[in-house]
């Protein structure tokens, strides 16, 4: 099951709307732009590979695939920022944010199949499986973010006021850098479970081929498919330092 472990709020009517357009990109994530909110952007673009083996397209993959951190090519990719854009007004009560928005950018890097027709069923079975997979990996990756911008708001919103709005910008930007780093764990951890998981699944695979040929060897045989790996990048940016206080 494709899930994070979180504790479970009631949904906002602002996520409810980011989720409904998640379920969106999840199921065909065929626009080349999806707009969340009026700040809140979802870009999809792709890049083509080809071939008639799951063995070429992983070749492909391997040579045109995003680049991730550690210099690999990974089948797609989700890059994530997560952009504040914050008010402060200073009430008798001190001073305290009056609008508290964080945006989500994210651009998804997906895969394109060309020369489909070249392939047998086989082929097009076990492509069809790992492209459905994809786009769902991805846009967890999306609904995390989301998640996490939505609380990165509730949180903001809910200080008390302070004797001063630079105290509160301070306050601000201390909860801003807690929850990217949390968001960021947050991607980390549901990569390496889907990770473990799909490592699990290979061998289960592998063992069920060689006990169907009679062989000792269970770790080798039938053909190769493309690496499902995924990289998040987020990026936090700064409390706008344009947004003074009425």
């Amino acid at each position: 099951m494709l899930s994070t472990r979180h504790q479970r709020t009631k949904p906002t009517a602002s996520f409810k709307q980011r989720i409904g357009k998640v379920c969106l990109v999840a199921g065909a994530m065929t626009l080349a732009g999806c707009q969340m909110t009026a700040q809140d952007k979802v870009s999809v673009d792709y890049y083509a590979i080809s071939g008639n083996t799951t063995a070429a397209l992983d070749r492909e993959i391997k040579a045109k695939g995003p680049r991730i951190g550690d210099g690999r090519h990974a089948v797609a990719v989700a890059r994530i920022r997560m952009i504040p854009t914050i008010r402060f007004k200073r009430l008798e009560s001190g001073c305290k944010p009056t609008s508290v928005k964080v945006a989500v950018n994210a651009r998804v890097t997906l895969p394109r199949w060309t020369g489909r027709d070249g392939a047998n069923s086989d082929v097009g079975r076990a492509w069809d499986n790992i492209d459905r997979y994809t786009r769902l990996h991805e846009a967890v990756h999306v609904a995390i973010a989301f998640r996490y911008a939505s609380d990165t708001e509730k949180a903001i919103e809910n200080l008390p006021p302070t004797a001063t709005c630079d105290v509160m910008k301070a306050q601000v930007s201390k909860i801003f850098k807690r929850q990217l780093r949390a968001h960021d764990k947050a991607q980390r951890a549901f990569d390496a479970r889907e990770q473990r998981r799909f490592a699990a699944i290979a061998r289960r695979q592998a063992a069920a081929r060689a006990a169907a040929r009679g062989s000792v060897n269970a770790t080798t045989g039938g053909q190769t498919v493309p690496r499902l790996e995924s990289q998040n990048t987020s990026a936090g940016e700064k409390i706008p330092t344009a947004a003074a206080a009425d």
